[in-house]
């Protein structure tokens, strides 16, 4: 799922003007787009908890994992370990707090309140934004493509995390690992904007993460008042 262009807010151009002048950030001439491609969690989800057991860890490793293979790669995790039990994407997002592939009561339930909350069009538009604010403004970005995928986390290990968590250390690449509950359903936004990973001409400064802050508190204010997102907020 690629991203299209989404209409820009009118941000209030006083903070936005005293953001960028106190960067010390300098604009790019050249204009680069960086295209955001959105993996289809849900529909992958519900295709891996459809399968045998046994075919499951395949579907995991080569359908939901290979988009983020580079990833992976960078940080020393193969695909597939050479020898049976040994180290591979399936142990180290286990690591992460990636729910058990076969936790099948558990993995639907979260699911479908997942997709009730449309948890994957939140992170779509607050990654939309920030991308569209950075090159409205003229600020290299090292990647030709943002690969950003939501899975669904292990409650009880990411439990002194609230049950969220994410992973943005390898640009080009965001990875969200939740179990949504009534505090982080709200924090969906904030958290892509943590992980959102700049790579710029000079050092990423204060002034740059102010600019993009307003953004992700325009989308919360704009955060749908549903009544599964009642439950995390006043409405």
């Amino acid at each position: 799922m690629f991203r299209g262009r989404s209409a820009v807010h009118n941000w209030d151009s006083h903070y936005l003007l005293q953001a960028i002048i106190r960067s010390p950030t300098i604009p790019s001439k050249e204009v680069i787009t960086l295209n955001l491609s959105i993996q289809d969690t849900n529909q992958q989800y519900d295709q891996l908890f459809s399968l045998d057991e046994t075919q499951r860890p395949a579907f995991f490793r080569y359908t939901m994992m290979t988009p983020f293979e580079k990833m992976w790669n960078t940080i020393n995790v193969p695909l597939q370990a050479k020898q049976p039990g040994g180290y591979d994407v399936i142990m180290a997002s286990k690591m992460l707090g990636y729910l058990d592939m076969n936790a099948t009561e558990t993995g639907l339930s979260t699911l479908q309140l997942l997709k009730e909350i449309n948890a994957l069009r939140a992170a779509e538009d607050t990654l939309d934004k920030c991308i569209d604010h950075i090159e409205n403004n003229g600020l290299r970005i090292n990647a030709e493509e943002l690969i950003f995928g939501m899975y669904i986390a292990d409650p009880q290990k990411l439990e002194p995390q609230k049950g969220y968590t994410g992973f943005g250390g390898i640009p080009g690449f965001i990875q969200v690992i939740i179990h949504p509950n009534a505090y982080n359903i709200p924090k969906i936004p904030p958290s892509l904007l943590t992980n959102f990973i700049i790579v710029s001409d000079s050092p990423i400064s204060i002034g740059i993460m102010a600019t993009l802050r307003w953004v992700t508190i325009s989308l919360l204010m704009d955060w749908p008042r549903t009544p599964n997102n009642c439950l995390a907020r006043s409405c």
